[in-house]
């Protein structure tokens, strides 16, 4: 179990991201097998795995790629590539590996030398994990009522459902790091857009002391 996590500050490192695939599985460290996997994003705790970027992540697709080196938790012996990362507007980047790469290589066997993700920074994960943990946080719908945890929808790329509404982490990535930043015993007003119809949906947050 990682250490508890909490929003940034302004002497965090901003260039640490985790990497969320299209499944609502995030990139993962295996310290028996010393390897990459895929886990289920868990809101408890921070993966053991870890992107540090050269520099901050660009903000169009024109920009250079971004070099980026692996931070394992667990420090073992087993060489990870560093990678390139490149934004696919608006919110995914494609992970490139900038030497040859085994098949599998990112914990899927047909995965090659790239992979679309998108990159969580500590606020990102921070509200995303509010949504999926009621020990986190308590979430209510404009009628105040409470609504269950988040889960993943598995025929919507990047899709979660909060009660009977799907939405798309991509359209509403901003959102969810902005509710990173909420300070514990506090609450705020947070929309959110509706996969197919953009339609907007308000939801009160409040996060646990």
């Amino acid at each position: 179990m990682s250490p508890p996590f909490s929003p940034e500050t302004p002497t965090s490192p901003p260039q640490e991201v985790w990497l969320l695939d299209a499944t609502g599985r995030i990139l993962d460290h295996d310290p028996l097998g010393d390897r990459i996997i895929r886990k289920p994003f868990d809101a408890r705790t921070l993966p053991g795995l870890s992107l540090i970027l050269s520099a901050p992540l660009p903000q169009d697709d024109m920009a250079t790629p971004v070099r980026a080196r692996f931070q394992k938790r667990v420090s073992l012996p087993f060489p990870l590539p560093d990678v390139e990362l490149t934004f696919i507007p608006p919110t995914l980047v494609t992970l490139h590996a900038t030497e040859e790469v085994s098949q599998g290589w990112l914990g899927e066997p047909s995965d090659t030398s790239e992979a679309h993700f998108i990159p969580l920074t500590r606020d990102g994960f921070l509200g995303l994990a509010m949504l999926f943990n009621p020990v986190m946080a308590k979430v209510t719908d404009s009628s105040e009522a409470d609504i269950a945890p988040a889960n993943f929808v598995s025929d919507i790329p990047y899709g979660f459902a909060l009660g009977t509404i799907a939405f798309s982490l991509s359209d509403n990535l901003n959102t969810l790091i902005q509710l990173g930043h909420l300070p514990q015993g506090q609450e705020t007003q947070m929309s959110l857009q509706q996969v197919d119809t953009h339609q907007e949906h308000s939801f009160t947050i409040r996060r646990s002391s």
